[in-house]
């Protein structure tokens, strides 16, 4: 079992309509991953074919999957495997991924910050080009605080730090 913010994350546990006694039931969907009733643990439940290696570690969201492949995020419906949408860079490479109040926070090495509504893919605020939110790892999120090591140190500020404010990154 794992704290967090959120509530407690049980390890996923196969269907067992028998048990009785189930330990990991929260009564809350949101706080544990279950596996579809007669799949077997360590079984495949569904693959995805990508142009390369993933990029960083996926991010789960409910019943959504981010991944992230080269220029490319990608999310998927994690029962069934289906593509909702994906977003690709201008020119960079994404590797981890963070999630805000329903938005990801994906930075781009040699591109910019990109800020991605998390249920449709759109776009927000992609005018606005955060140079110093170029980078390889994962942002980390903090009440309202997003901070972010920087690729380059650019204007030597080797951490950019962005304040979600009145809805606006």
């Amino acid at each position: 079992r794992f704290f967090t913010d959120s509530g407690v994350y049980n390890e996923p546990q196969e269907n067992n309509t028998n048990n009785t006694n189930n330990t990991n039931d929260t009564n809350s969907s949101t706080n544990f991953i279950s596996i579809p009733d007669g799949t077997a643990r360590g079984s495949q439940l569904w693959n995805a074919s990508l142009d390369g290696a993933l990029g960083g570690t996926p991010l789960i969201n409910g019943d959504y999957i981010y991944v992230t492949n080269g220029h490319n995020v990608y999310c998927y419906n994690i029962n069934t495997g289906a593509l909702l949408w994906n977003v690709s860079s201008q020119w960079g490479y994404f590797h981890e991924l963070a999630l805000h109040n329903n938005v990801i926070i994906a930075p781009c090495s040699w591109d910019k910050l990109y800020f991605i509504d998390a249920n449709t893919g759109a776009l927000i605020q992609n005018e606005s080009n955060i140079y110093p939110g170029s980078s390889i790892y994962a942002p980390l999120v903090v009440g309202d605080m997003i901070y972010i090591s920087s690729e380059y140190g650019y204007n030597n500020a080797w951490i950019a730090v962005i304040e979600y404010v009145n809805g606006e990154y």
